[in-house]
């Protein structure tokens, strides 16, 4: 019996380090894991997949991923047609250079959204990639690319299979302090859409075909 309070001891540390084990979770934060990524992959806007981690609640994905992006040198494109159109959207026009040739994204400056509270995750839900701290000059801008989900569940795909979001309208924010120049463009109407496709890796975690 001698031994007992030692046995004791040794119980309570293993089940101390097994609670906190389960407790922590995958690495990424707040039980959170890079088992997904996102890729803009047509229209204006795109950049190639990247990971993203899925906070607790399901309805925002979070990175550490910084981006460039780049506006198509073809004026007859679509693509031109809708950077520029997001940038147009933000007067006055001397806020910003003319054109916006390409704009680059810190590390955690940017996000996915569902919205909509208990309707969040399902058909209808708002859907948004809040890009924010981008750099234009001397100009500090924020913009939106918003669309909806199409079927309930589409946010948070099933493991090693994919979804395609539709992005088809947009909001832009920009401030120059140094000039006292500002915009607030509200949500419009984008010239074509872009599509966000959101892939959740399988259990080895490769991705998505």
């Amino acid at each position: 019996m001698k031994n007992l309070p030692v046995l004791i001891l040794l119980a309570l540390l293993l089940t101390t380090t097994h609670v906190l084990a389960k407790k922590g979770g995958k690495p990424g934060g707040g039980g959170a894991s890079a088992d997904y990524t996102a890729a803009l992959v047509s229209g204006g806007f795109r950049f190639s997949a990247v990971d993203v981690s899925a906070q607790k609640k399901g309805n925002i994905f979070n990175n550490n991923s910084q981006l460039t992006m780049y506006r198509s040198d073809d004026p007859r494109s679509a693509d031109q047609a809708t950077w520029d159109g997001v940038f147009d959207a933000c007067l006055p026009a001397t806020l910003l250079s003319n054109p916006v040739n390409s704009i680059f994204v810190g590390a955690g400056d940017w996000e996915i959204t569902n919205s909509g509270g208990r309707v969040a995750g399902t058909a209808g839900s708002d859907v948004r990639i809040r890009f924010h701290n981008i750099i234009d000059g001397t100009a500090d801008i924020d913009f939106d690319l918003i669309g909806e989900l199409d079927s309930d569940g589409q946010f948070l795909p099933a493991a090693g299979s994919s979804s395609v979001i539709t992005l088809y309208r947009a909001k832009i924010y920009a401030v120059d302090n140094e000039r006292h120049l500002g915009c607030n463009s509200g949500e419009f109407n984008l010239a074509y859409s872009v599509s966000l496709e959101v892939c959740h890796k399988d259990d080895n975690g490769s991705g998505c075909d």
